[in-house]
């Protein structure tokens, strides 16, 4: 049970890397280091509360399991919001200007 969620995090991982790229590729250099100090923090903050969450399991053999079901859960969710920046309508001001 842990290879099989261990997998399906790496799964989500790949569908993230290329939601990243989506945005990444369409940013100005200041804007692409804004967005990867952003994505930083965002793996940070995911790897502490997915730890807090398999807390509860802590030294068990459910521990890898709880913990990559999180990751995996995190990653997908990070995921389907950078798409809607990525796919932002024109003119909505809350998304990023993309380079031309």
């Amino acid at each position: 049970m842990n290879e099989c969620e261990y997998e399906d995090f790496l799964e989500a991982t790949a569908g993230y890397a290329a939601s990243y790229k989506a945005i990444s590729d369409k940013l100005a250099p200041r804007q692409k280091d804004q967005f990867r100090r952003a994505q930083k923090l965002w793996i940070q903050y995911r790897t502490a509360a997915c730890n807090f969450e398999s807390s509860g399991v802590a030294g068990g053999s459910a521990q890898g399991m709880v913990k990559s079901r999180c990751d995996a859960r995190m990653t997908r969710a990070r995921s389907a919001e950078l798409d809607v920046l990525a796919n932002c309508k024109e003119g909505d001001l809350s998304c990023p200007r993309f380079k031309k």
